[in-house]
């Protein structure tokens, strides 16, 4: 199946202590994400959501995978997901292939 691209962006949690598990996390997150990238399978390394104060909120990603469900279960298994930074339900995965 051939893979498509998908636009994803996910909201972090509220805590106060959120940002230093995103801080603590960072380091692997961007190590994963170059392997990742270079498997084929994350298009753009994304960055930060950040609010008008300029407070990491959020992450942003383009994702290379068959399916959405696919997207997910990358997600699932990233180390921030996994550290409790992000928070999952509020998760938007949108296909922009073209």
């Amino acid at each position: 199946m051939e893979q498509k691209k998908f636009l994803v962006y996910v909201h972090d949690f509220s805590d106060k202590d959120c940002i230093n598990r995103r801080l603590s996390a960072r380091e692997q997150e961007i190590n994963d994400k170059t392997v990742l990238k270079k498997q084929g399978k994350l298009k753009i390394m994304g960055g930060a959501l950040v609010d008008e104060s300029g407070f990491m909120s959020g992450s942003s990603l383009v994702y290379l995978a068959e399916d959405k469900e696919k997207v997910l279960e990358l997600m699932k298994n990233d180390v921030y997901a996994k550290a409790g930074v992000w928070d999952m339900s509020t998760t938007h995965i949108f296909d922009i292939t073209r």
